[in-house]
């Protein structure tokens, strides 16, 4: 049984807080910096694609890390001195 719209919602929201949170942050921001056509090559140039580049590279290692079971292993080695995680 497919869940109602309202709770659809609810769901994504609760799972995905960070991505809800920024963009309304942007959408904020918009509303209250609109961007002005004359302005567009300046918000083009504001953006640092060299870092942007850099921390999709890093997140697509850590994804590939995290599926090949390497971050678990060193978690396991990290905390096997202590008692509890």
């Amino acid at each position: 049984m497919q869940l109602p719209l309202i709770d659809r919602i609810r769901s994504f929201i609760q799972a995905e807080a960070v991505l809800v949170v920024a963009t309304l942050a942007a959408l904020l921001s918009a509303c209250l910096f609109p961007p002005v056509p004359q302005n567009w090559s300046a918000y083009a140039e504001a953006i640092d694609w060299r870092t942007i580049g850099l921390l999709f590279c890093l997140m697509t290692v850590v994804a590939g890390f995290t599926r090949a079971g390497l971050l678990a292993r060193v978690r396991s080695l990290l905390t096997r001195t202590e008692g509890t995680q």
